[in-house]
């Protein structure tokens, strides 16, 4: 471990003596734009080298590219010399790149196991993850594909984006996707502005951070989960509206309770659940 934290630490070390000191001269060329394959080879090298003279079995390292380098990255469009690197990398964290339209690139790293893409406009296709075997986390939220096809997500332990510019918003077969779901809690919200007055702001919050944790246990489940597995995640969080119910003077009644079953069903269902049944009645006491 205290190697692995060395290794991660030089590495950084190295980014900032190249950006801040001794690169100047090799990362701007004559019109004053920034070119990114002298930096991203010197640091290939150097990071290869220490790896190499280090330990031949240390685990991969992460490397993080983002807007946050100011120029140099502002410009950055093109990330090929990744296809340079010798060193494993475990993960690679890419935030608010909107010039690179290839990500193919990335493909070449064959130890990646965690892959964010945030905030990086459209890209034309996510298929180059078909290649990362290892893969176990991608993000890519605020990014959108623009082949629509997110089937190459599937058999990735844990896969986040928000809401897609897609025509057929599919994905998996047709799948409806679970942060599209509407919660109950956003009619909810208009009939206490209507004036119901059974809710208020605080029983509506409670309950929106409980299905926020719902949704984000069955994405974190993957594809083909087992039964099991999703209604361990529904009897959680029929309990923890129990409580909320209870604390809350018994807000949930027939019809908040018909919305919140059809919800719980809907998003078991995309998970993988095949039931139509009430799924919560086995806990509910609302």
């Amino acid at each position: 471990m205290a190697a692995r934290a060395e290794i991660r630490f030089m590495t950084y070390l190295i980014w900032a003596i190249l950006i801040l000191c001794g690169c100047s001269r090799s990362v701007t060329n004559m019109a004053g734009s920034v070119s990114w394959r002298p930096l991203m080879y010197r640091l290939s090298q150097i990071s290869a080298l220490i790896l190499k003279k280090t330990s031949r079995s240390l685990s991969p390292f992460p490397i993080t590219i983002t807007e946050g380098l100011d120029q140099l990255l502002r410009t950055l469009a093109n990330i090929t010399t990744l296809e340079e690197l010798k060193a494993p990398v475990s993960e690679l964290f890419f935030e608010n790149c909107k010039s690179i339209e290839d990500f193919s690139p990335i493909q070449n790293l064959k130890e990646l196991e965690d892959l964010k893409i945030i905030a990086c406009g459209d890209i034309p296709s996510l298929s180059f993850v078909k290649k990362l075997t290892k893969l176990k986390s991608l993000v890519f939220p605020e990014t959108n594909i623009i082949d629509e096809n997110l089937t190459v997500c599937d058999g990735i332990e844990y896969v986040y984006y928000t809401k897609q510019k897609l025509k057929t918003k599919q994905i998996s077969g047709g799948k409806r996707n679970l942060q599209e779901l509407t919660k109950p809690t956003n009619e909810w919200t208009k009939r206490m502005t209507d004036g119901d007055d059974i809710f208020n702001l605080e029983n509506i919050e409670a309950t929106i951070k409980v299905l926020d944790s719902y949704i984000k246990n069955l994405i974190k489940l993957g594809v083909k989960p087992k039964k099991k597995e999703i209604m361990k995640f529904v009897k959680e969080v029929v309990i923890s509206l129990n409580e909320i119910n209870d604390k809350y003077d018994y807000f949930i009644e027939t019809m908040e309770r018909e919305e919140l079953c059809e919800y719980f069903i809907e998003a078991a269902n995309i998970a993988g659940l095949v039931s139509d049944e009430d799924i919560t009645e086995e806990w509910r006491e609302w």
